[in-house]
């Protein structure tokens, strides 16, 4: 991407602090940013959250979906966990869809993308809660870690677990996704 000239700033961030004890906590990375992005004034268009991106599996049957999700919707949901999900709360569906339509062009890649309300909890276990929280749009971009990935959280959690190739093209995908979102590209 360094050779591009987006309209936009884009800004790569690193969170520390996701999981427990500061998971859901005002001490949080991300809530600890976007709160002084919120007190600055950021202009912010639209976060992408690189939430678990490099497990997948073409088996039937591998990919599971959230229970908080009514019946008829998880019927609807593929059932391999041979895709990566950009999943947004509701008021966030324009830089979602934006997003998409950048990936898509960048690479042939399964791209899941949905937009749903915050009570499906799920959607909130990464940093993207924290810019919503703060009334910015964000997108969570994820293998639906623990809703596929049998490894996940255990010490059999290892890179050798990984796509590597598959990593790769989400990598140009979200590249082209960022450019879509950041627009002049």
């Amino acid at each position: 991407m360094r050779q591009l000239n987006p309209l936009r700033t884009v800004r790569f961030v690193s969170f520390a602090c996701e999981e427990p004890p500061f998971f859901y906590t005002g001490e949080m990375g991300s809530q600890v940013y976007a709160r002084q992005c919120r007190m600055r004034g950021d202009r912010i268009r639209g976060m992408l959250c690189l939430e678990m991106v490099g497990y997948y599996s073409s088996g039937a049957n591998s990919q599971q979906s959230p229970k908080s999700l009514p019946r008829v919707v998880r019927k609807l949901l593929p059932n391999r966990g041979d895709f990566l999900a950009a999943v947004s709360n509701m008021r966030s569906w324009r830089v979602l869809w934006k997003f998409r339509r950048g990936f898509k062009r960048a690479v042939r890649f399964p791209l899941f993308t949905i937009a749903l309300p915050e009570k499906i909890s799920e959607i909130r276990l990464s940093d993207n809660s924290s810019f919503w929280d703060q009334g910015y749009p964000a997108l969570m971009l994820t293998d639906t870690s623990f809703l596929r990935n049998p490894h996940y959280h255990l010490a059999s959690d290892t890179p050798e677990t990984l796509d590597y190739e598959r990593m790769a093209e989400v990598t140009r995908g979200v590249c082209g996704g960022v450019c879509a979102v950041a627009g002049g590209l």
